[in-house]
């Protein structure tokens, strides 16, 4: 059954089952709607990956785009009760999109990649 009429990506269930979270493609926005359908609600955003939980959202802030990534990332949560958002901790490197929280809510997991790390190698005798 067809839920979005607007497009949509990485959804993600709300822990009661009667929300759907989802990012929008070309903002990389949250959005939501309800499981049964309705009006579809833009929540938050940019984000680079988030997890939802019966209290709120974690997500991660972009923050400045650079030649070969961001600076200024940042985890935060989204409080559904209090309807506003604080800094949890700096991320600083480049999140890759997935998140995970823990289910007692005190460990979160992403995975980041170091665009600053490369190797060079030499191959001997390759032919």
């Amino acid at each position: 059954m067809q839920v979005t009429h607007k497009g949509g990506w990485a959804p993600q269930e709300s822990p009661d089952g009667k929300v759907v979270y989802y990012l929008m493609p070309d903002s990389q926005d949250v959005w939501k709607v309800a499981i049964d359908g309705g009006e579809e609600t833009r929540v938050l955003g940019p984000v680079a990956g988030f997890a939802v939980t019966a209290e709120g959202i974690y997500f991660i802030q972009i923050g400045t785009h650079m030649w070969v990534g961001t600076v200024g990332n940042s985890l935060k949560f989204f409080s559904f009760v209090k309807g506003t958002t604080e800094k949890i901790a700096d991320v600083k490197l480049n999140p890759l999109g997935a998140l995970s929280v823990s289910p007692d809510g005190r460990y979160v997991l992403f995975s980041q990649i170091d665009p600053f790390v490369s190797d060079l190698m030499l191959v001997d005798n390759f032919r």
